[in-house]
């Protein structure tokens, strides 16, 4: 973070540099001893320095850009990671659903289990009550017999019996009464013993599920204490995934910044070029420099060939390959660089004539190029060689002049003087 920080130090100082350059460079013009050629020179120097500034900037944006790359490499890598922990969480999310389902299944079966074993338990009660009411009603029965006197014992009842025959049907009442109540409490108890044998079945019931759900719960448990460390994981990177966003954001703005300062930098520069350096000094005569010292043969003049335009002059001469193309004027390098038509070329900025008009001059199908953009370069300095690159068809100089963008005959504009040049569109 300090660096993205300290990207913004460099702008201070392109903002003190560019307040001294402007009182500088005022006071060197509005000096009464001046003369033009110290009036450039102060241009010229005030140009390197913020050239050199400019050229600091460049190097904190490429800086900025390769830490910026890092990061969005390192952003990559931890998005990755984080989409591998989203699946795994998403897989024991999908785990703890099939077992929550099963454990309802279970609950639900052990719920079951123990509403029929309520019930048992309340047939058990009612039965036993039954079974109690049933031997408190022998017991009554019993009782009154007794109170009665008539089942003091078997001897008595021969004594208080008429006749053996009615000795026998008392003997044979008794008998009866004692088999039915016998009989109807064996009923009970047999009833009451197999509510209780379905009540052991329901419990040995409810307790196998109750084993097989321990290790279910179990199972969950692990899930959930698993998934909430996936969670916890996928927080602390997406917290760097944040704050990697974060820092590339903070890159981002920073490389803008340091553009902006370098574009208002060479907003300056072409500003003191166009009032000093490039002021269209050298062609107010009425010509420019000769572009290719060397090559004195027009092979191409400005004119409309093969149903368009040719804006240009073609220069030759034999054995041009690889002879210098100087520059036709002072100027600043726009453009150096390769163009499919142009090959490699250049385009210089003069600055604006004494009508105000920008003059600008184009340089191309050059096999090397010997300047570069932001450069100041002086009319018949060395700027490339002649070759044959791009749309060519053999070596020569594709030599343009442009007045506010638009393409004019050099020749018939005066820019160049044809004394000394041969024409020969045979070639």
């Amino acid at each position: 973070m300090n660096r993205i920080q300290s990207g913004r130090m460099p702008l201070i100082r392109l903002t003190a540099l560019l307040l001294v350059m402007a009182l500088l460079f005022s006071a060197a013009l509005a000096s009464g001893g001046s003369t033009p050629q110290m009036h450039r020179a102060a241009a010229e120097e005030s140009v390197d320095d913020l050239r050199d500034e400019k050229a600091k900037l460049e190097a904190e944006q490429q800086e900025l850009a390769t830490q910026r790359d890092k990061t969005a490499a390192t952003l990559e890598a931890q998005e990755a990671q984080k989409a591998l922990l989203q699946q795994q969480i998403d897989v024991k999310v999908a785990e703890i659903s099939v077992n929550k389902k099963l454990l309802d299944e279970l609950d639900a079966k052990i719920g079951d289990k123990n509403y029929e074993i309520a019930q048992k338990e309340q047939a058990i009660g009612k039965k036993e009550a039954e079974i109690s009411d049933r031997f408190q009603e022998l017991r009554q029965r019993l009782r009154t017999i007794f109170m009665r006197g008539t089942m003091t014992s078997k001897l008595q009842m021969l004594l208080d019996s008429e006749n053996l025959s009615d000795y026998l049907m008392q003997t044979k009442a008794m008998e009866r009464l004692t088999a039915s109540n016998r009989v109807l409490m064996d009923e009970l108890e047999a009833q009451l013993q197999a509510i209780k044998l379905d009540k052991l079945s329901l419990e040995a019931d409810k307790e196998a599920l109750a084993k097989e759900r321990a290790p279910i719960v179990e199972l969950q448990t692990e899930l959930n204490t698993k998934k909430q460390e996936l969670d916890v994981l996928y927080s602390e990177i997406n917290a760097v995934t944040e704050q990697l966003n974060a820092d590339i954001d903070h890159y981002n703005a920073s490389i803008a910044e340091s553009e902006a300062a370098a574009a208002r930098i060479q907003d300056k520069i072409d500003d003191i070029i166009r009032t000093t350096i490039g002021t269209g000094q050298a062609f107010l005569s009425g010509s420019m420099y000769w572009p290719a010292p060397t090559a004195l043969i027009i092979s191409s003049t400005f004119k409309t060939r093969w149903g368009r335009l040719h804006g240009g002059i073609d220069i030759t001469g034999g054995g041009c390959y690889g002879e210098p193309i100087v520059a036709a004027a002072d100027g600043v390098v726009q453009i150096a660089e390769w163009d499919d038509s142009y090959g490699y070329y250049v385009m210089i900025d003069h600055g604006n004539d004494s009508a105000g008009r920008r003059i600008m001059t184009l340089y191309g199908h050059s096999c090397q190029l010997l300047v570069s953009p932001g450069q100041t370069v002086s009319a018949g300095e060395t700027i490339a060689l002649i070759g044959s690159t791009g749309n060519s068809t053999g070596a020569h100089l594709h030599f343009e002049v442009r007045v506010d963008g638009d393409r004019v005959d050099p020749i018939a504009n005066g820019y160049v003087s044809t004394s000394g040049i041969t024409i020969d569109e045979s070639l």
